[in-house]
């Protein structure tokens, strides 16, 4: 594994009760939710999460995982919990990225919907649900593949595209041109 001195480090170790949860492009990475742990995280420039070792008493966790960090700071999270109150119920257009962490094309798509989430604004919300992680919305919108993106607008699906695509093709999905 000689690349991975191209590689950030970051250790934790965080208090009982508090919470993490640990995303970075290689240059900054930020907390969001779990149980205490300590962790030492790696993450390549590009997004991609080389290891995350657990140093603590969270003995579930395996010693490593590799995966990609799939989404940016302007993009939202949605899953199970949050898609009837995120998404059907917002005032607004929602684009939602059905995605999955294994998935290549879904890597491509990635920054494509970056660049949506930034340059919509406040037009629209842009977000991503990973479909292993939220199972029953996927299978509630009948997503067989990744990735699929969909618009949604007044709680009901307005428009699909499943697999890659370009920036462009989004943004009229969302405009509705």
């Amino acid at each position: 594994m000689g690349r991975a001195s191209h590689f950030r480090s970051l250790s934790l170790q965080l208090a009982p009760l508090d919470a993490a949860w640990i995303w970075g492009d290689g240059a900054n990475s930020q907390l969001c939710s779990t149980p205490s742990l300590q962790l030492e995280v790696q993450v390549e420039p590009g997004g991609r999460v080389f290891s995350i070792a657990d140093a603590g008493a969270c003995r579930a966790w395996s010693e490593s995982y590799v995966g990609w960090v799939m989404a940016s700071e302007n993009v939202q999270v949605f899953n199970d919990l949050n898609f009837d109150t995120e998404v059907l119920q917002s005032d607004k257009a929602v684009l939602v990225d059905f995605t999955a962490s294994w998935c290549g094309p879904c890597r491509q798509l990635a920054p494509i919907i970056d660049q949506l989430a930034e340059e919509l604004g406040a037009e629209a919300k842009v977000g991503k649900l990973d479909i292993d992680e939220s199972p029953l919305t996927a299978g509630k919108f009948g997503v067989r593949g990744v990735p699929t993106v969909m618009v949604f607008r007044n709680g009901q699906r307005a428009d699909q595209h499943v697999g890659l695509t370009t920036k462009a093709k989004l943004l009229a999905l969302v405009r509705g041109s």
